[in-house]
């Protein structure tokens, strides 16, 4: 493990177990990288779903938009750890020449069918080609908080698609303040003359909100003035005048009454590829409202009431998620320049799976402004071992003396990146916020408590107790990394700053 030792590609001293080389077997196709990282049946794409994505003919030409929305665990920490996955996805977009076009937070389903969902995250996104999405999916940041993805989410639903949304909409100013839209249909209305007034047009459920859901929506604390995001769903019908036809009639009558409510399409997706989900969704769009009293007032207005009895021709299933888009888009690993970045604003990373090869991950903690707490030895930097001995006897031809590790800090927190691995930790002592991660050598899962003392960076498998001294330790000495294990001792130069 890095945190014990970070040794060499084939050498593991991890926890004082096996130190004999081990192989690493990585992953060599697109598809075989995909299905090692997103292994879960029922929260990732199928084999199959990514196979077909892989050989699509405009793989490397053909833009598309991604619509992910989840249904979380009722775990305290599920938010927390999705969280950690669209932190790191949000850069890896726009590395790959994509854009977050918006994360959210779900307030409730706006319709039928999507039970669960409130309070859970959607992100939509879009990138110049195929192969620039699963560029993003498989960057290494991302790839190693995949696992925290997956432990979040109790049901995922991935769609992809070419957005048809054309450029002179796109460009449409903003859509706040609310007060500059149209609201004149429920000003000065109570919640019940309101849902009273809806429900005389459109039924409850089916196309429409039910009952339950439009009050929801009225006595919202945001109902006047919050911007909302909606995804809409809908998954065609085959009758006679229906279908996708429909809604294009829908969209062609509504269009110039929604841009005048402040209705912002970002996205308008025919599913190319239904990645993972329960329901095969033929569309999805994305749209931001000025509140809710703008879109109701939208859904009272004579004009649109008559286009929509097209759209509910269109489908035999549909959906809709009533989300708040943040701002930004994600709380991401960096935040603006000259603010303050804390080890708490950027989030927790792994091995990816199978370890990493070639070349060396990149940095964790550089955008960190933290200062080092009070006690911490500074050795951060990037050290190549140069020296081995073990119990005072000069060691040569050891792959250790091939040994590279990068050490990043930021207040109490310690990175360590070196042979396969990366281990990620809080120097506080504790098991629960010290490394939670595999082994060098066989690749297993470990648990290291990490302690600051006495200028040393201090490691204990499984936790610290009491009498018992550390099984390694790092420290710096005239200028250099010295790392103790056991019996070996190992210098290392700094080669670069970290």
């Amino acid at each position: 493990m890095a945190a014990m030792i970070a040794m060499g590609t084939t050498v593991g001293l991890a926890c004082g177990g096996d130190s004999k080389p081990s192989a690493t077997v990585t992953p060599a196709t697109l598809l075989e990288r995909l299905t090692a990282a997103y292994a879960d049946p029922k929260t990732d794409p199928s084999a199959e779903a990514w196979s077909e994505l892989l050989a699509d003919p405009g793989f490397d030409t053909q833009s598309v938009s991604v619509a992910e929305f989840v249904r979380l665990r009722t775990d305290a920490s599920a938010k927390t750890d999705y969280d950690s996955y669209v932190d790191a996805l949000t850069p890896a977009v726009a590395k790959t020449g994509g854009e977050m076009v918006s994360v959210n937070d779900t307030l409730f389903p706006g319709l039928e069918g999507l039970d669960g969902y409130a309070g859970g995250v959607s992100w939509v996104a879009s990138f110049p080609s195929i192969s620039a999405y699963v560029d993003a999916v498989l960057d290494r940041s991302v790839v190693a908080v995949a696992g925290k993805r997956r432990v979040a989410i109790d049901e995922a639903q991935v769609l992809v698609g070419p957005n048809l949304v054309p450029d002179v909409i796109k460009q449409l100013g903003p859509n706040t303040p609310a007060s500059d839209f149209p609201s004149d249909h429920v000003k000065g209305k109570t919640t019940e003359q309101i849902v009273d007034d809806l429900l005389a047009i459109y039924p409850s459920g089916g196309a429409d909100p039910t009952k339950q859901t439009l009050e929801a929506m009225m006595t919202f604390e945001g109902f006047a003035d919050q911007t909302v995001s909606y995804i809409n769903l809908y998954r065609f019908n085959d009758a006679p005048g229906g279908g996708a036809a429909a809604l294009g009639e829908y969209n062609a009558k509504a269009l110039p009454v929604v841009l005048a409510h402040g209705g912002r399409p970002k996205v308008l997706a025919n599913v190319t590829h239904h990645l993972v989900g329960p329901v095969a969704w033929d569309r999805f769009i994305f749209v931001s409202w000025p509140s809710l009293a703008v879109f109701t007032d939208l859904r009272l207005d004579p004009t649109y009431v008559d286009a929509q009895k097209d759209r509910v021709m269109s489908a035999e299933q549909y959906g809709n998620l009533i989300t708040i888009a943040r701002t930004p888009p994600s709380a991401g690993a960096s935040k603006p320049t000259g603010g303050t970045v804390t080890a708490d604003d950027i989030p927790i990373v792994h091995t990816p799976p199978g370890g990493w090869v070639g070349e060396m991950p990149a940095p964790v903690l550089a955008t960190c402004t933290e200062p080092l707490v009070a006690g911490a030895p500074d050795l951060r930097g990037t050290w190549k071992a140069y020296s081995i001995e073990r119990d005072g006897t000069p060691v040569t031809g050891n792959p250790l003396g091939e040994h590279v590790e990068r050490i990043e800090q930021c207040g109490n927190r310690v990175v360590i990146t070196g042979g396969r691995v990366v281990h990620d930790m809080r120097a506080d002592g504790t098991l629960e916020h010290g490394v939670d991660d595999i082994a060098t050598a066989t690749l297993a899962p470990i648990k290291v408590a990490a302690v600051f003392a006495d200028g040393r960076l201090d490691l204990y498998p499984g936790g610290v107790v009491a009498g018992k001294p550390p099984l390694v330790t790092r420290e710096i000495v005239n200028g250099e990394l010295l790392l103790n294990y056991v019996g070996f001792k190992v210098m290392l130069r700094k080669v670069d700053a970290a």
